[in-house]
């Protein structure tokens, strides 16, 4: 059981490590952001991508040998949380395991709070775009005209495009 449960305990130290790299790239993405640098977003996307393929494969890795460790205590892979592992290990294990399960929930919140607020700037990004648009088209829109009777005259487009550079 020991080997099996340092396999498990290096793969979740790892987990940590590549969640806290998760936490950094979704700062940089965030000044990205602000300062509008597509450039800069397009690099952040990439580093989270390479970082996103790297926590799949670790995360079969970690399954793998938790089914290991499974066998080797005798019990059910389902169902095997990190919290039941704590109880069914003894002391060392159990106390840098809890470790791990606080550290990671920690950083999932982190992620999760990161998350929400770059979705929000872009949210409000692509709501700025969608209404310069509008502006724009309205611009050039017709110029109605109402007669007495009620009828609508519309004559021909009026605005006009300065630039076509934004």
């Amino acid at each position: 059981m020991g080997s099996a449960l340092d396999k498990v305990l290096d793969l979740m130290d790892q987990q940590c490590e590549l969640h806290y790299s998760l936490v950094s790239i979704l700062e940089d993405e965030k000044k990205a952001i602000e300062k509008v640098n597509l450039a800069e977003l397009s690099e952040v996307n990439e580093k989270k991508e390479t970082i996103s393929n790297k926590m799949r494969s670790l995360e079969d890795q970690r399954l793998k040998a938790l089914q290991n460790l499974a066998a080797s205590l005798g019990q059910p892979v389902e169902g095997m949380t990190l919290k039941k592992l704590i109880s069914l290990t003894d002391s060392p294990y159990s106390e840098r395991l809890s470790k791990y399960r606080t550290r990671l929930q920690s950083f999932i919140r982190r992620i999760t709070v990161a998350n929400n607020l770059n979705k929000s700037l872009l949210t409000h990004c692509l709501n700025l775009v969608k209404g310069s648009i509008e502006l724009l088209n309205n611009a050039t829109s017709t110029n109605s005209v109402y007669y007495k009777t009620g009828r609508i005259r519309n004559y021909d487009k009026t605005g006009r495009i300065v630039c076509r550079e934004i």
